[in-house]
């Protein structure tokens, strides 16, 4: 579900295209998409998880960590403007 909706452009299960108007128009613009290419890269490299060794799968899981924390920070102040 995950890989179609980063294909199509999707922002999280939602149904506003990732290049949609609003987005082109916002200063963080190349920032959102900058992120969106990085996970469909992530979506793709981790196809291969089932052959890290277990330091990388550690690694990667303790990044994605990191990543999940800061994007839900970013998406709490974006909702909060949303009031």
């Amino acid at each position: 579900m995950f890989e179609s909706s980063v294909a199509a452009g999707v922002v999280s299960g939602g149904s506003a295209p990732v290049t949609g108007p609003a987005l082109r128009s916002s200063p963080s613009a190349p920032d959102v998409a900058s992120v969106v290419a990085a996970v469909e890269r992530v979506v793709v490299a981790a196809r291969g998880a089932d052959g890290w060794s277990v330091g990388e799968r550690r690694a990667v899981l303790a990044g994605l960590d990191r990543v999940i924390d800061g994007l839900s920070a970013v998406r709490a102040a974006v909702l909060v403007a949303e009031r």
